[in-house]
């Protein structure tokens, strides 16, 4: 059989994961301006769990292929897991100072979350499935901002099982503003694939510790927030 049928789309690949993670909603959305207005609700900030690093492949590869690259990668793989994501929690500290100095009252909750990103629309408004029941009992809010990673780790691209790049860092994340009355969505950011690379600076390959592979993805972590922020903020009643 034609070693080109085991052959996978690059394009067809990169549609595929960004629907998975993007649900069948929109990725992007913009605040109300009302919002700001609002000075007497309470906002609680939940980050979700962080998931599994991985080495991510990218381009033509075989079925063969694809075993060959996992079997390369198992060393930087193994290390990735290994590698601190709570930095990027640190994007709750800076929500809370930011929306505090805007007179709104907030909370960093300690409960972590979770939302399942399938999108909904009725009546014109958009609708998240999710279940704060348990974020209730322990403290109330009015509205919850969801911060989460979805993919970290380290991408690079292949053809067959030959690498055409070094690899990057990843750290795709995404963030969600949902009223706890009905799940309804009031702003929501998610990371698209390019946004979400940052490159190593210097030698990549620097088993087993691999530090210029780790201070990318701190980076990452870091760029990550402030697109997040900076998205957030932009249109605020300040800005007016």
């Amino acid at each position: 059989m034609n070693r080109s049928y085991f052959f996978v789309s690059s394009y067809m690949l990169a549609m595929l994961i960004s629907a998975l993670f993007t649900g069948c909603g929109t990725s992007r959305m913009t605040i109300n301006p009302s919002f700001w207005e609002n000075k007497t609700q309470k906002i609680g900030i939940v980050i979700g769990g962080f998931p599994k690093a991985a080495a991510y492949k990218g381009g033509n590869q075989g079925l063969l292929d694809i075993a060959i690259n996992e079997a390369m990668a198992g060393s930087l793989e193994s290390h990735l897991r290994s590698v601190d994501m709570t930095p990027f929690s640190n994007i709750a500290d800076q929500f809370v100072l930011q929306l505090k100095e805007r007179g709104l009252t907030v909370t960093k909750l300690t409960e972590r979350g979770f939302v399942d990103p399938d999108i909904s629309s009725s009546g014109g408004k958009k609708y998240i499935s999710c279940n704060f029941k348990k974020l209730m009992q322990k403290e109330p809010v009015d509205i919850v901002l969801f911060l989460e990673i979805v993919r970290f780790g380290t991408i690079r691209s292949y053809y067959g099982f030959i690498p055409t790049s070094d690899p990057k860092a990843l750290c795709q994340a995404r963030a969600y503003l949902i009223s706890t009355k009905d799940c309804e969505l009031l702003w929501t950011f998610e990371m698209q694939e390019k946004e979400s690379i940052v490159p190593v600076v210097g030698a990549w390959d620097q088993s087993p510790d691999y530090p210029n592979v780790t201070n990318a993805l701190n980076a990452a972590m870091k760029e990550a927030g402030n697109l997040i922020i900076n998205d957030f903020f932009k249109k605020d009643a300040n800005d007016k």
